[in-house]
């Protein structure tokens, strides 16, 4: 039978209200030969068991971070708000912290978390009543609101929103200003209640939620009470999908506008959801069925020698033509492929490589850079992918060149850094890619596990021009030299550019200058070739 609380309420020695105390009960009946009964009743405290279950119940439902609801709470609670009475009026707003990763990055990954922890009990302390917060991942906090109408509508609730997080908070000594983009919908933007103004009730046996109390809260306590009668829970809601997917396509059109802005879901908003989620669907059948292809794009020795070429991934798709990847990645990114990408393009790059021509004078074929986002040093199966792919392709692991960006390489931890130096010792080399952008900092340099530093386009352009730029890039390659890395100029356009970066002492060379990304077929035949200089660049 289930627990039942002893006593609701005990005084305790000094007259304190105490726990109550949870008991199981177990009655058996024996009858006698004289036809008398006996009862034996047996009580066993589960006290400490239900306290378990009900942390663990808690656990499930909330971030261990914030305290807040987790995305499950979120979308349960969605759910039921939107097969209740206020359906049409229910507000999903998502709000994504704007240059968090400054946070990190400068300050710390402590400092970060920190910063989540303040920031979620300012939206617990000034959230409007009836609506309720809840993390969902990373810097991303999801509202929801049971009734926009009670707030003025969406549109004065999300400026409500924006304005909560857009505030001051002082960490780790510093005072950090923050502001916060918001994407938004409502139930009515997926067609809920059209057609029925004289009823607002969606669905008539949903749950009735107090639109001016918090409903995360409400629908928790409503499910569990539906566990305990032994009942099933309602079914999701069908639009509960649709509904958040507006709002997060909401958010991507608000950051395009900049930071501290608020996009609500409009039909042309619906519309480019629907297609992005039409074309993830492509993309994990292109990366399963080998539909997209590699364009790679030489990096050059001051000799011409093709010393490395960059792989570059290009989607062949079937009505659109080949597509470049500021057209897809925003896709993948959103819909979490940027790992499975980064696999398909790993084995492919290796395998194509195996096969490349040598070059004069030594013979040995050009080394191939794969640029990773999403399978990074430190996940679970970085280094298992990595060790199996290169076996299986057959290519000599000191023809491998990775490349991340600076911040997924500084501050990891010590399993990370054995992992990697595995990796190095077997002749894998590791790049820092568009370095000089973001936070870099020269400092850095020396702490990073990286053989190979690219300069960013950004201060390539000016370097022929710009007495600022030309010091940036002299100090770069300055200091690689002295720590024994090697310094790669991107973006290298013109003659002008490629003679001062080359009387600057830099190693190797990347843009259209010496040729563009071209096919697989193409770029083989460029290292039969030979050398290549700016007077017989390739256009590709």
């Amino acid at each position: 039978m289930h627990p039942r609380a002893l006593r609701t309420r005990e005084r305790g020695a000094g007259g304190a209200v105490a726990e109550p105390v949870w008991c199981e009960l177990h009655v058996s009946v024996s009858v006698h030969e004289d036809g008398g009964v006996t009862h034996l009743v047996v009580f066993t405290d589960v006290t400490d068991a239900r306290r378990v279950e009900a942390s663990l119940r808690h656990q499930a439902m909330h971030d261990e971070l914030t305290g807040l609801p987790n995305r499950r709470a979120l979308t349960t609670t969605v759910s039921r708000l939107l097969a209740g009475p206020t359906a049409r009026r229910t507000g999903v707003l998502f709000c994504d912290i704007d240059n968090f990763k400054r946070v990190n990055d400068s300050l710390g990954h402590d400092a970060g978390d920190e910063l989540l922890v303040e920031l979620a009990q300012r939206l617990r302390d000034r959230l409007p009543a009836g609506c309720a917060a809840s993390r969902s991942a990373g810097d991303e906090f999801v509202v929801v609101c049971a009734d926009v109408d009670l707030h003025g509508g969406l549109d004065a609730l999300s400026a409500t929103v924006a304005g909560i997080l857009r505030t001051a908070i002082p960490v780790h000594g510093q005072l950090v200003r923050i502001s916060a983009t918001v994407g938004a919908a409502v139930g009515a933007t997926i067609g809920l209640g059209v057609g029925d103004p004289d009823s607002h009730r969606a669905d008539p046996s949903g749950p009735d939620i107090d639109p001016t109390d918090d409903p995360v809260a409400q629908v928790l306590r409503r499910e569990r009470a539906t566990e305990l009668a032994g009942l099933e829970p309602a079914p999701g809601h069908p639009g509960t999908g649709d509904l958040m997917r507006f709002a997060d396509a909401a958010l991507f059109e608000a950051k395009s506008g900049g930071n501290g802005r608020f996009a609500l879901a409009d039909e042309a908003i619906m519309k480019g959801a629907d297609e992005a989620l039409r074309m993830e669907t492509q993309l994990r059948e292109a990366m399963v069925n080998d539909e997209l292809v590699l364009h790679y794009q030489p990096v050059v020795g001051a000799d011409g020698r093709i010393q490395t070429a960059e792989a570059l991934v290009r989607w062949q798709h079937p009505e659109h033509g080949l597509l470049f990847p500021d057209k897809f990645l925003p896709v993948a990114e959103a819909a979490d492929l940027l790992g499975d990408l980064d696999r398909w393009v790993l084995r492919a790059a290796v395998r194509e490589a195996a096969t490349w021509p040598g070059t004069a004078p030594d013979g040995i074929p050009p080394s191939v850079a794969v640029n990773l986002a999403g399978l990074l040093p430190g996940d679970p199966d970085f280094l298992p992918v990595v060790r199996a792919t290169v076996a299986e392709s057959g290519l000599p692991w000191d023809r491998l060149v990775l490349e991340l960006v600076e911040t997924c390489l500084a501050d990891l931890p010590s399993h990370t850094l054995r992992e990697m130096n595995e990796l190095i010792a077997a002749g894998v080399r590791f790049a820092v890619d568009d370095f000089g952008t973001g936070y870099s900092s020269l400092s850095r340099l020396t702490g990073l596990p990286a053989q190979i530093v690219k300069l960013d386009r950004a201060f390539v352009r000016g370097v022929a021009t710009g007495e600022s730029d030309r010091a940036v890039a002299r100090a770069v390659v300055d200091l690689t030299a002295a720590i024994g890395q090697v310094c790669v100029a991107e973006g290298v356009e013109d003659e002008d550019q490629f003679a001062v970066l080359r009387d600057l002492g830099v190693h190797a060379y990347q843009g259209w200058l010496f040729a563009r990304a071209m096919p697989a077929e193409a770029f083989t035949e460029l290292v039969r070739r030979g050398p290549i200089v700016p007077e017989t660049r390739v256009a590709g």
